[in-house]
Protein backbone atom coordinates (compact mmCIF):
# COMPACT_ATOMS: atom_id res chain seq x y z
CA UNK A 1 0.00 0.00 0.00
CA UNK A 2 3.05 2.27 0.85
CA UNK A 3 4.50 1.75 -3.00
CA UNK A 4 1.24 2.43 -4.34
CA UNK A 5 0.20 5.73 -1.95
CA UNK A 6 4.17 6.77 -3.20
CA UNK A 7 3.36 6.83 -6.74
CA UNK A 8 -0.28 8.43 -6.49
CA UNK A 9 1.77 11.23 -4.88
CA UNK A 10 4.30 11.79 -7.50
CA UNK A 11 2.09 11.36 -10.53
CA UNK A 12 -0.97 14.17 -8.84
CA UNK A 13 1.34 17.52 -9.89
CA UNK A 14 1.21 15.92 -12.83
CA UNK A 15 -2.06 14.97 -13.15
CA UNK A 16 -2.97 18.66 -11.90
CA UNK A 17 -0.51 20.18 -14.35
CA UNK A 18 -2.47 18.68 -17.41
CA UNK A 19 -6.21 19.23 -16.04
CA UNK A 20 -5.15 22.92 -15.58
CA UNK A 21 -3.74 23.16 -19.10
CA UNK A 22 -6.21 20.70 -20.82
CA UNK A 23 -2.99 19.19 -22.28
CA UNK A 24 -1.34 15.80 -21.72
CA UNK A 25 2.02 16.68 -19.98
CA UNK A 26 4.70 16.86 -23.08
CA UNK A 27 8.34 15.62 -22.56
CA UNK A 28 10.67 18.28 -24.12
CA UNK A 29 13.56 16.62 -26.26
CA UNK A 30 17.03 17.73 -25.70
CA UNK A 31 17.91 20.79 -27.50
CA UNK A 32 21.74 19.44 -27.51
CA UNK A 33 21.02 16.50 -29.82
CA UNK A 34 20.49 17.14 -33.74
CA UNK A 35 19.46 14.56 -36.72
CA UNK A 36 22.29 13.97 -38.61
CA UNK A 37 20.50 15.75 -41.57
CA UNK A 38 20.58 19.12 -39.34
CA UNK A 39 24.29 18.88 -39.55
CA UNK A 40 25.82 21.38 -41.74
CA UNK A 41 29.85 21.61 -42.00
CA UNK A 42 31.46 24.54 -40.80
CA UNK A 43 32.47 27.46 -42.94
CA UNK A 44 36.04 26.66 -42.18
CA UNK A 45 36.22 22.87 -43.50
CA UNK A 46 34.45 24.07 -46.88
CA UNK A 47 36.62 23.72 -50.28
CA UNK A 48 37.26 25.80 -52.84
CA UNK A 49 36.55 24.85 -56.15
CA UNK A 50 40.06 24.66 -56.92
CA UNK A 51 40.88 22.69 -53.34
CA UNK A 52 38.07 20.27 -54.44
CA UNK A 53 39.66 19.65 -58.06
CA UNK A 54 42.83 19.03 -56.39
CA UNK A 55 42.15 16.94 -53.69
CA UNK A 56 39.57 14.96 -56.39
CA UNK A 57 43.52 15.15 -58.04
CA UNK A 58 45.19 13.49 -55.77
CA UNK A 59 42.72 11.09 -55.11
CA UNK A 60 43.07 9.58 -58.52
CA UNK A 61 39.88 10.62 -59.54
CA UNK A 62 39.84 11.87 -63.43
CA UNK A 63 36.81 13.70 -64.50
CA UNK A 64 35.29 12.85 -68.09
CA UNK A 65 37.11 15.98 -70.00
CA UNK A 66 40.37 14.96 -68.76
CA UNK A 67 39.68 11.52 -69.79
CA UNK A 68 38.57 13.04 -73.35
CA UNK A 69 41.42 15.28 -73.19
CA UNK A 70 43.65 12.27 -72.88
CA UNK A 71 42.11 9.99 -75.67
CA UNK A 72 42.24 12.52 -78.29
CA UNK A 73 45.75 12.96 -77.24
CA UNK A 74 46.70 9.95 -77.70
CA UNK A 75 44.89 9.14 -80.66
CA UNK A 76 46.23 12.41 -82.31
CA UNK A 77 50.27 11.00 -81.55
CA UNK A 78 49.47 7.24 -83.12
CA UNK A 79 48.07 9.31 -86.27
CA UNK A 80 51.31 11.30 -86.64
CA UNK A 81 53.25 7.69 -86.06
CA UNK A 82 51.62 6.59 -88.80
CA UNK A 83 52.36 9.82 -91.04
CA UNK A 84 55.88 9.78 -89.93
CA UNK A 85 56.36 5.99 -90.93
CA UNK A 86 55.18 7.45 -94.64
CA UNK A 87 56.59 11.14 -95.07
CA UNK A 88 57.97 10.08 -98.47
CA UNK A 89 54.88 8.97 -99.57
CA UNK A 90 52.91 12.21 -98.45
CA UNK A 91 55.55 14.29 -99.69
CA UNK A 92 55.62 13.52 -102.88
CA UNK A 93 51.84 12.97 -103.32
CA UNK A 94 51.66 16.83 -102.36
CA UNK A 95 54.03 17.44 -104.96
CA UNK A 96 51.85 15.77 -107.69
CA UNK A 97 49.14 17.80 -106.58
CA UNK A 98 51.45 21.04 -107.01
CA UNK A 99 52.26 19.62 -110.43
CA UNK A 100 49.04 18.99 -111.66
CA UNK A 101 47.22 22.83 -110.44
CA UNK A 102 50.56 24.15 -112.41
CA UNK A 103 49.47 21.98 -115.54
CA UNK A 104 45.81 22.97 -115.03
CA UNK A 105 46.89 27.12 -114.89
CA UNK A 106 49.65 26.48 -117.47
CA UNK A 107 46.79 24.73 -120.09
CA UNK A 108 44.15 27.58 -119.31
CA UNK A 109 46.09 30.04 -120.94
CA UNK A 110 46.21 27.67 -124.32
CA UNK A 111 42.47 26.78 -123.92
CA UNK A 112 41.54 30.56 -124.34
CA UNK A 113 43.91 31.34 -127.21
CA UNK A 114 42.81 28.26 -129.06
CA UNK A 115 40.11 28.52 -132.08
CA UNK A 116 38.32 26.27 -130.24
CA UNK A 117 38.82 26.46 -126.73
CA UNK A 118 36.35 23.31 -125.56
CA UNK A 119 38.17 21.20 -127.93
CA UNK A 120 41.32 22.06 -126.91
CA UNK A 121 40.27 21.60 -123.02
CA UNK A 122 38.97 18.28 -124.31
CA UNK A 123 42.31 16.63 -125.61
CA UNK A 124 43.80 18.10 -121.81
CA UNK A 125 41.10 16.29 -119.59
CA UNK A 126 41.60 13.19 -121.33
CA UNK A 127 44.68 12.65 -120.05
CA UNK A 128 44.64 14.65 -117.11
CA UNK A 129 41.14 12.40 -116.10
CA UNK A 130 43.52 9.69 -116.24
CA UNK A 131 46.31 10.47 -113.91
CA UNK A 132 44.19 11.97 -111.43
CA UNK A 133 42.31 8.52 -111.48
CA UNK A 134 45.85 7.09 -110.61
CA UNK A 135 45.96 9.87 -108.23
CA UNK A 136 42.86 9.10 -106.07
CA UNK A 137 43.52 5.37 -106.07
CA UNK A 138 47.25 5.66 -104.57
CA UNK A 139 45.93 8.71 -101.95
CA UNK A 140 43.68 6.07 -100.81
CA UNK A 141 45.73 3.47 -100.37
CA UNK A 142 48.33 5.99 -98.64
CA UNK A 143 45.52 7.05 -96.09
CA UNK A 144 43.57 4.03 -95.62
CA UNK A 145 40.64 4.95 -97.45
CA UNK A 146 40.95 8.42 -95.85
CA UNK A 147 41.04 7.31 -92.02
CA UNK A 148 43.94 7.78 -90.29
CA UNK A 149 46.33 10.58 -90.53
CA UNK A 150 44.95 12.33 -88.02
CA UNK A 151 44.77 15.98 -88.30
CA UNK A 152 46.99 16.04 -91.42
CA UNK A 153 44.06 13.89 -92.87
CA UNK A 154 41.34 16.42 -92.09
CA UNK A 155 43.51 19.24 -93.89
CA UNK A 156 44.31 16.68 -96.91
CA UNK A 157 40.79 15.62 -97.00
CA UNK A 158 39.46 19.29 -97.26
CA UNK A 159 42.14 20.17 -99.98
CA UNK A 160 40.89 16.71 -101.97
CA UNK A 161 37.06 18.02 -101.83
CA UNK A 162 38.38 21.71 -103.46
CA UNK A 163 40.50 20.47 -105.61
CA UNK A 164 37.31 17.69 -107.24
CA UNK A 165 35.40 20.94 -107.25
CA UNK A 166 37.77 22.64 -108.56
CA UNK A 167 38.53 20.24 -111.43
CA UNK A 168 34.54 19.47 -111.98
CA UNK A 169 34.51 23.48 -113.19
CA UNK A 170 37.32 23.60 -115.43
CA UNK A 171 36.38 24.08 -119.44
CA UNK A 172 38.10 25.65 -122.27
CA UNK A 173 37.58 29.63 -121.31
CA UNK A 174 38.09 29.29 -117.12
CA UNK A 175 41.07 31.27 -117.08
CA UNK A 176 38.31 34.22 -117.75
CA UNK A 177 36.71 33.51 -114.55
CA UNK A 178 37.69 36.20 -112.23
CA UNK A 179 38.05 33.23 -109.57
CA UNK A 180 40.42 31.35 -111.16
CA UNK A 181 43.87 32.83 -109.95
CA UNK A 182 42.51 33.31 -106.30
CA UNK A 183 41.41 29.47 -106.15
CA UNK A 184 44.75 28.29 -107.67
CA UNK A 185 46.44 30.37 -104.85
CA UNK A 186 44.39 29.56 -102.11
CA UNK A 187 45.20 26.07 -102.89
CA UNK A 188 48.66 26.14 -103.10
CA UNK A 189 48.36 27.65 -99.59
CA UNK A 190 46.69 25.31 -98.33
CA UNK A 191 49.29 22.61 -99.69
CA UNK A 192 51.61 24.88 -98.08
CA UNK A 193 50.08 24.49 -94.38
CA UNK A 194 49.96 20.72 -94.96
CA UNK A 195 53.91 20.68 -95.76
CA UNK A 196 54.59 22.46 -92.51
CA UNK A 197 52.65 19.95 -90.46
CA UNK A 198 54.58 16.96 -92.05
CA UNK A 199 57.87 18.90 -91.39
CA UNK A 200 56.64 19.59 -87.62
CA UNK A 201 55.86 15.73 -87.40
CA UNK A 202 59.62 14.86 -88.92
CA UNK A 203 61.40 17.16 -86.56
CA UNK A 204 59.33 15.96 -83.50
CA UNK A 205 61.37 13.73 -81.30
CA UNK A 206 58.90 12.51 -79.20
CA UNK A 207 57.08 10.89 -81.77
CA UNK A 208 58.27 7.39 -83.37
CA UNK A 209 57.36 6.79 -87.07
CA UNK A 210 54.81 3.65 -87.43
CA UNK A 211 56.41 2.32 -90.74
CA UNK A 212 54.09 0.22 -93.03
CA UNK A 213 54.77 -3.50 -92.95
CA UNK A 214 56.13 -5.65 -95.59
CA UNK A 215 52.95 -6.77 -96.67
CA UNK A 216 51.62 -3.03 -96.91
Amino acid sequence: MRALSLITALLAPLVLLACDTGQAPVIEESKQSKKPTELKQSPKDEMSAEELAEARKKAGFVSPEEQMAEAKAAYEKEEKAFVKGRLDAYRKMIKELREALDAVEKGAAKWAQAKDPDAAYAKFEAKYAKDNEAFMKSYRELTEKESRGGQVQVELGEFITAWENFNGDLGGTISENEKFEPTLEEMRTALTAIEEQLDAIEQDDSIEPDSPSEEE
